[in-house]
């Protein structure tokens, strides 16, 4: 059996959770940034909406976060993911 020390034991914090999430193209207008962060969020609401998510084992963020901490939270994310690979020699094709 190989041995691979985890992330945490080879000195690297880390912490990863899945996520689902909606993107628009860059420099989307506020406005519709606006538009569909409330749509979904109503939807977010919705019974129907929430025990179908939730049946598929995933957890409702209900309220979703802003656009702004969406952003934040997928940089942040990026950016440990490549701190990880840089850690593990991780090399692109």
């Amino acid at each position: 059996m190989l041995e691979v020390p985890t992330l945490v034991e080879s000195g690297i914090a880390f912490e990863s959770v899945g996520w689902y999430g909606m993107f628009g193209p860059a420099r989307l207008p506020a406005d519709i940034v606006a538009c569909v962060h409330a749509s979904l969020a109503s939807a977010l609401r919705d019974p129907t909406v929430i025990e179908r998510i939730e049946a598929s084992g995933a957890i409702v963020a209900n309220p979703p976060p802003s656009p702004a901490a969406w952003s934040a939270q997928v940089r942040r994310d990026i950016e440990n993911w490549e701190k990880a690979a840089r850690a593990a020699k991780v090399e692109k094709e």
